[in-house]
């Protein structure tokens, strides 16, 4: 499926002056929209819908798609359904370079298919640590709703939280994830048929104390 959207990419201002007045008002021109075509695999809602739904709900994660994606010549949707839920990923697809018969982008973000956001959390990683498990139950007991949303940043990058301990009673909360690699269309229809090797990483999502107490 394919959906063209149009972009409203900023909005210049020209100041009129009257000189015998010399009064002065303000005008604002926008300048013309960009049509951005928005294509692939987007479910039972269609591609508009999708954008729509998934943009209103995540907003600020939307509000950083020029940032992180600034060469973008198009927007692909892939969904897909695992261990009965169903995901929507969002890729960002550079312009086509004369002669080249790929096209090359990167996965933005995997979002939860619209209705099924209340089990989209990310899942808590102890490794060896024989204390991990009891410091997380703690933690979330008493800090339900900033885990919560830890949880929901962590798995729009497909990673698991994790942390490490700065006082005895504090701990640094990190997400752990595989940065998206450079990602390649072959066919045109907006989702990835190959990619190249991921980095492993993680982001600091803030510090936290086994109290309930900020």
């Amino acid at each position: 499926m394919i959906w063209r959207r149009r972009f409203l990419k900023s909005s210049l201002q020209r100041v009129f002056c009257s000189l015998p007045l010399l009064g002065c008002s303000v005008a604002v021109e926008s300048v013309p929209q960009m049509e951005m075509l928005i294509r692939g695999n987007c479910g039972e809602l269609g591609c508009e819908e999708l954008w729509r739904s998934l943009s209103n709900r995540w907003s600020e994660t939307f509000s950083q798609l020029e940032s992180e994606c600034p060469e973008v010549a198009s927007y692909g949707f892939n969904s897909w359904e695992n261990d009965g839920k169903t995901y929507a990923g969002l890729w960002c697809w550079q312009a086509k370079e004369s002669g080249d018969r790929e096209t090359y982008g990167n996965l933005f973000r995997v979002f939860p298919y619209p209705g099924e956001e209340d089990s989209f959390l990310a899942p808590t990683e102890c490794g060896a640590n024989p204390d991990c498990g009891s410091t997380w139950q703690t933690l979330m007991a008493a800090h339900p709703e900033v885990i919560r949303e830890m949880q929901q940043t962590c798995a729009l990058r497909q990673g698991f939280l994790l942390y490490s301990q700065l006082e005895k009673q504090e701990y640094q909360i990190n997400c752990g994830f595989f940065a998206p690699s450079i990602q390649i269309d072959s066919d045109g229809d907006g989702i990835a048929d190959g990619e190249g090797k991921p980095t492993g990483v993680d982001i600091a999502l803030g510090i936290l104390s086994l109290s309930s107490k900020p």
